[in-house]
């Protein structure tokens, strides 16, 4: 009886292992039907294809989409010696300067869009640094967010391809950064225009009962040498911005109506943290003209920026503020640099807005012997924020002036490692005290 139902049980076995491996069978044949199926309609369209750039691209017909990010981290030290005051600082740390993470892309050829999230862990905040969409027909865009589209040169060139670790204190000095608004572009083979109108920052707390800051920018670019060579590019680039603000002032009446909304000025000696020892406050309106050239020849370049701002002081100026009077004041800054790669690299520049991008290394390190890309700078600035009708009326917002040098070294591209030294000539804010500071940078970069 026992060899019976063994018997039985391997049949029972045998015909479930048959209807097991016909159900795979059927499976697999479903699969690859399936597979078949997919392959015959992805050869109807375009293949999804992956792209390196710092970090992977991802394309499929004309739509595309990328993580971004930059990540900057300084050791610095200032030392400031103001004889005969206690305004003396010495001290060294380190900082995270940006932590960006974004993403960018289109979603056809006409609709782009770019979202960058600023972290900063000092102050435990988390900002929109870009947040904009861009349409793009012929030579034509239309960008509508937060941007700064419209910009001089230097600050259209992205932190991560400046040649210095910091913008220069005229840049910073004079209130450009990107704000929402809406901006009409265009450009040519060596040319770039635009105009934009832009009310205040993204970030910023909303206010009632009182106008937002606004502004009207314009800028124009012309290359009337550029050519690209295997030895490098030559240059001679030149443009111009105007921009005309308006602070939105305190309302006369009802809340808020003390309340002060008005332009600031000043800069840091070449350093993203820290005084600010040069300084003017409480101006509702202004109005920026400013110059700019630009030249490389193979290895060898030069940048120079000039602007002058002329700040009407507030309306809802009090005290010794009212006293000084609400005739403009007129500000000016400008800086010149110098640069020379000793491995021969070139900047690259952008026509498209007239600005400069990424390095592009000739052989990084490891590769045919090469060590990456070595460039030396030098660079003279100012900004002067003192200026009344007499002396006793005089805005005095101090005056700077600094002797930079720097080295930067990029082993591979999306890397970097920056030192900066700068010596500083500064007459500080109303107390007018006479000084000098010296400030090293080095930084640590990566992007992607």
């Amino acid at each position: 009886m026992r060899r019976l139902l063994l018997r039985a049980g391997e049949v029972n076995f045998s015909r479930e292992a048959m209807r097991n491996s016909k159900i795979l069978r059927s499976v697999a044949l479903a699969a690859l039907a399936t597979t078949g199926g997919l392959a015959m309609v992805e050869s109807a369209h375009a293949q999804a294809t992956t792209s390196w750039s710092g970090s992977p691209r991802w394309s499929e017909e004309d739509r595309q989409f990328k993580v971004t990010g930059r990540i900057q981290y300084d050791l610095y030290n200032v030392q400031a010696d103001f004889p005969g005051t206690s305004q003396d600082e010495d001290y060294t740390r380190t900082a995270t300067r940006r932590v960006f993470l974004g993403v960018a892309g289109r979603y056809t050829n006409a609709f782009r869009y770019d979202i960058k999230v600023a972290f900063n862990p000092g102050n435990q905040q988390v900002t929109l640094d870009d947040a904009f969409l861009e349409y793009v027909h012929n030579d034509f865009s239309v960008i509508v967010g937060q941007n700064n589209a419209v910009s001089p040169m230097e600050d259209r060139t992205s932190s991560v391809n400046i040649p210095f670790n910091e913008r220069s204190a005229y840049m910073n000095s004079f209130g450009f950064a990107k704000k929402m608004g809406v901006a009409v572009v265009t450009n040519g083979g060596n040319w770039s225009a635009g105009v934009a109108v832009h009310a205040g920052d993204l970030n910023q707390s909303d206010t009632i009962n009182r106008d937002e800051e606004t502004s009207v920018i314009g800028r124009a670019t012309w290359a009337p040498f550029y050519q690209n060579t295997p030895e490098g590019m030559r240059l001679l680039h030149v443009g111009a911005t105007a921009r005309v603000r308006d602070s939105g002032g305190a309302p006369p009446t009802g809340a808020g109506a003390n309340a002060q909304n008005d332009f600031s000025y000043g800069a840091r000696p070449q350093n993203g943290f820290g005084t600010s020892f040069v300084s003017a406050t409480g101006f509702d309106k202004d109005v920026f003209y400013g110059v700019e050239t630009a030249g490389q020849w193979n290895q060898f370049g030069f940048n120079a920026e000039y602007g002058r701002l002329s700040a009407q002081p507030s309306s809802a100026a009090t005290g010794a503020a009212l006293a000084r009077g609400r005739e403009d004041r007129d500000f000016s800054g400008g800086y010149v640099d110098l640069f020379w790669s000793p491995t021969g690299e070139s900047r690259v520049y952008k026509a498209v807005d007239g600005s400069f991008d990424r390095i592009r290394i000739r052989r990084t390190l490891g590769s045919d012997g090469g060590i990456g890309h070595v460039m030396l700078g030098a660079r003279y600035e100012y900004v002067d924020l003192t200026d009344g009708p007499t002396p006793a009326t005089t805005t005095v917002g101090g005056k700077q002036q600094s002797y930079v040098g720097q080295v930067t070294w990029m082993p591979i591209s999306y890397v970097k490692f920056q030192l900066d030294y700068s010596q500083h000539n500064i007459t500080r804010t109303a107390t007018a005290a006479q000084g000098d500071a010296e400030v090293i940078t080095f930084r640590t970069q990566l992007d992607w």
